[in-house]
Parts: C-alpha cells; structure tokens; sequence
C-alpha cells in the first residue's frame, strides 16, 4: 500500500534539512521504516518541491534534493546490502550462545547488529555476538 508515503515525504524533509548528505545509517533507516515506498515517496517529495517552488527555484537547494533523491535511489538499487544487510545472526543464536531469554528484547539486539552493520563496525557473526555482549554489560 501506498500509506506509508506521507511518512515518506517528512522523512525527506528532515533528511534534506541536514547539513551534510545522508549517511549511509539514515538511509537504512529511511528503508527500514518506508520500504519500498520509499521510491515512491521520494519522487511524490520530489515533484511537491517543483510544484511549490515554480519559477523560484533556489538552485543550491535544487541541487541538493536532486543529489539526495540519487543517493537514495543508487543505494536502493545498487547496494542491497546498505538497504537489507544480510542476517549475520538470528534470535536463536542469541539465546543460545548469550543466553538471553526469548522476548522483545532480541529484535531490539538483532536491529543494534544490522544498524551496525550498516555503520560498517560489524561484519561477522563472532563480531555480532562480542557486540551484543559490549550491549549487556
């Protein structure tokens, strides 16, 4: 569905008010929490911010939107791994090798670990489970 566009669009809002491009965490985020949608949005933003400029285009800001809208799409299509990195661990081998009880508190762990991932501080599963034990203490 298509309910998560508006969503979308105040993500990009905040994303382009940023002083610097976004970082590749920011566009994981972005993707984790629009999905797909975030295609979608992002052309809708897009359009909106012709639409409501006209011929009062700032083209410093233009650009800006233009290189964000890109990055996002490069990343999307060309770096799956940015978007959806692979599951280097799973709940089961936290409980096991951690021992930590099943519950809430491991999609949080498993979010930290792909978030990390991300940030490129984490790239194997015996660096996930150090990492998750670094969350405990």
């Amino acid at each position: 569905t298509f309910s998560s566009i508006p969503n979308g669009i105040k993500q990009l809002e905040i994303l382009v008010s940023k002083p610097d491009m976004p970082h590749n965490l920011d566009i994981y985020r972005y993707f984790h929490e629009i999905g797909g949608n975030g295609i979608a949005a992002s052309w809708v933003w897009l359009s909106q911010q012709m639409a409501i400029h006209k011929n009062e285009v700032d083209p410093d800001r233009w650009a800006d939107e233009v290189n964000l809208i890109s990055r996002l799409w490069s990343n999307f299509w060309l770096s799956p791994e940015l978007i959806n990195p692979p599951q280097l661990i799973n709940g089961h081998d936290i409980v096991s090798e951690l021992g930590i009880d099943p519950g809430h508190n491991i999609g949080m762990y498993l979010e930290a670990v792909s978030e990390s991932q991300v940030m490129g501080s984490i790239q194997t599963k015996e660096e996930a489970i150090q990492f998750i034990r670094q969350l405990l203490k």
